[in-house]
């Protein structure tokens, strides 16, 4: 798949989900990232180093293609919910957008997984 498609799709499903279009939009660049383990990829010629060093560990459509990778990510992005706490000290003052912003990037990243399911290469899902 392309970086289009996987933006396309993400975007797709950001929609269908009922999330406002500017957060889809932004959220959506998250479908491009498990890419950096292609050095081809757009995220990999962003990132050459660590694109080659993660395909040269662990080769492409693996560690970055897989559940691991999606709780990763879940982990990694959970200061986008706890930001409105940390910031005003309750979950008003901006907290739906953040945490909508949260659910977005993780379906767009997701998405990016889900696809290439599809793909003649596959994924492997339990990988590393």
């Amino acid at each position: 798949m392309t970086a289009t498609t996987h933006y396309a799709f993400s975007y797709l499903l950001c929609a269908a989900a009922g999330i406002e279009n500017s957060t889809a939009l932004t959220a959506s660049l998250f479908a491009l990232l498990p890419d950096i383990d292609h050095p081809e990829s757009m995220i990999g010629r962003l990132l050459p180093s660590v694109s080659k060093s993660i395909q040269r560990k662990y080769g492409h459509r693996t560690v970055t293609h897989s559940l691991f990778a999606i709780i990763l990510m879940g982990i990694i992005l959970l200061p986008l919910v706890l930001l409105p706490y940390l910031l005003w000290g309750r979950p008003g003052g901006g907290g739906g957008f953040w945490s909508g912003m949260y659910a977005a990037a993780l379906l767009a990243f997701s998405s990016h997984i889900f696809i290439d399911l599809f793909n003649k290469s596959g994924v492997r899902l339990l990988a590393p």
